[in-house]
């Protein structure tokens, strides 16, 4: 092996699998050696690997000989390839970051032969007796449509979108430290309190209205939890029934709706109402903070989602 040199274990066969090898080649960065796990010889060359496993889950053989899996083995080779990644490599390396990005991996090696031949080979050419060329596309078929299925379905996935919020702040928050005057760290402390305080405000104002009392400051924090994963439960009941009758819905595994959410009701709709400031007075950090929390919300999302709903 040569110094310096990755040893990526790949299932050949997959479509997805090998655009992704493609893409790594295509781009600069750490030498990369591909091995083909249906190479028997491959089996006899590197007996350290989990040849178990091999078919379920990509490896990555590190210089200097550790050997990566799954979620963390797709890190270690994005980092070869951006320094971004490489900069962000330690987040991805927390616990409740980690088990998300893991189950995001599981869901899409599970059905990464589906996914390559959609993305990459939409059909088959055939060649018709007159010599012309013609499409044969694979139609997938489709469950029935069952709106309240659906709805229930995604107000599970919304709830445990809004805990993969929670978690990844946490994990930023424990992760990414960077120097601060001490006037931005001020100024960022009071962002992220008003941010918190939009939650905690809708519960007081909800309860000034239904309930005609007020709550001291530890029912206001308990409200704002309350209001936090509601919210995220109803918008994931919206989502399920959307992904019902349009398929669209579910652009980016999720992701799509995520940023929905995020530029509708973060950067609109609060500011609108007055829980939060406009959006020109927060610092840039905390607008791709909550972009980010979004994203792994409406991952998560669609993940459940389909779960569920596949055994409802």
């Amino acid at each position: 092996m040569r110094i310096g040199q990755y040893v990526v274990f790949y299932d050949g066969r997959c479509p997805l699998c090998r655009r992704a090898r493609q893409w790594l080649e295509q781009r600069q960065g750490a030498p990369l050696r591909f091995v083909n796990i249906h190479n028997w010889i491959a089996r006899l060359r590197w007996p350290q690997i989990d040849w178990r496993h091999a078919e379920s889950q990509v490896q990555v053989i590190r210089p200097e000989g550790r050997i990566d899996k799954g979620f963390r083995a797709v890190v270690t080779l994005l980092s070869t390839r951006s320094r971004l990644i490489r900069f962000f490599e330690p987040i991805f390396r927390v616990w409740p970051v980690r088990v998300i990005g893991q189950i995001f991996y599981h869901a899409v090696s599970v059905n990464r032969y589906p996914i390559g031949h959609a993305l990459f080979e939409r059909g088959n050419r055939e060649q018709t007796s007159t010599g012309v060329s013609v499409m044969k596309l694979k139609l997938r078929r489709r469950e029935p449509i069952d709106l309240l299925k659906g709805s229930a379905a995604g107000a599970i996935g919304g709830l445990v979108g809004a805990l993969s919020m929670n978690l990844f702040q946490m994990a930023i928050s424990k992760v990414v430290s960077l120097p601060q005057t001490q006037g931005e760290q001020e100024a960022q402390e009071t962002e992220d309190q008003e941010e918190h305080d939009a939650t905690v405000k809708t519960a007081k104002m909800v309860s000034r209205r239904v309930l005609h009392r007020e709550l001291n400051e530890k029912q206001a924090k308990a409200g704002g939890a309350i209001v936090h994963f509601g919210f995220g439960t109803i918008i994931g009941c919206v989502y399920g029934a959307l992904a019902e009758v349009v398929p669209a819905a579910k652009i980016g595994m999720g992701t799509g709706y995520g940023i929905s959410v995020w530029a509708g009701v973060d950067e609109a709709l609060l500011p609108l109402t007055g829980l939060t400031k406009p959006p020109t007075e927060y610092l840039a950090s905390v607008h791709l903070n909550a972009l980010g929390s979004h994203i792994v919300y409406g991952a998560t999302l669609e993940l459940v989602r389909g779960f569920v709903r596949e055994r409802l």
